[in-house]
């Protein structure tokens, strides 16, 4: 059975509900960054092994940052190859996502487990990296949606990597 909504959330249209979706990751990023970078600032005589997590959590908020002002202009030029891209960029960190998941959240279980504390902060992060692929796959798919009704909307010229909308048929 498939089931393929227009909506996004159930409440808006897929255009209108991934724009939002994208100035609320660029809200996100921006706060993450900011607060990563007051949190290494505060500590920066001592270099602990923390650092390789803020520097690779660093990177991922800038490209989320990037490609979400990406995909912003496209969705607004209705440009379909920007969003294409951005398509592409979506299912391939949902992956690194997903493999990451699958190698931290077991191990971290494992150090609570053999360790015996109850360390809140490190629960906290297994469950937003869980949130965080749940998100990706949602708005991969929400992508994935809107490429398919740009494609509906629109007719390839064969000039350009434009896509031109369709002209009504007309009979003489």
């Amino acid at each position: 059975m498939k089931i393929i909504s227009s909506k996004c959330c159930f409440c808006l249209p897929i255009r209108t509900g991934l724009l939002i979706i994208c100035y609320l990751k660029i809200a996100i990023c921006t706060i993450i960054s900011l607060f990563m970078l007051s949190n290494r600032l505060e500590s920066l005589g001592n270099l602990d092994d923390n650092i390789y997590k803020y520097i690779v959590l660093g990177i991922i908020a800038v490209l989320e940052f990037i490609f979400s002002i990406v995909l912003i202009i496209g969705i607004h030029k209705k440009h379909i190859t920007i969003v294409r891209v951005t398509y592409v960029y979506n299912v391939l960190m949902m992956g690194i996502q997903i493999l990451i998941a699958i190698i931290y959240v077991p191990l971290q279980t494992y150090e609570l487990f053999v360790t015996g504390r109850g360390d809140n902060p490190l629960l906290m992060l297994m469950a937003a990296i869980l949130l965080v692929v749940v998100l990706q796959l949602y708005v991969a798919s929400l992508v994935r949606r809107h490429l398919g009704h740009l494609r509906q909307q629109c007719v390839s010229d064969p000039n350009s990597s434009t896509y031109s909308p369709r002209k009504p048929y007309v009979v003489y």
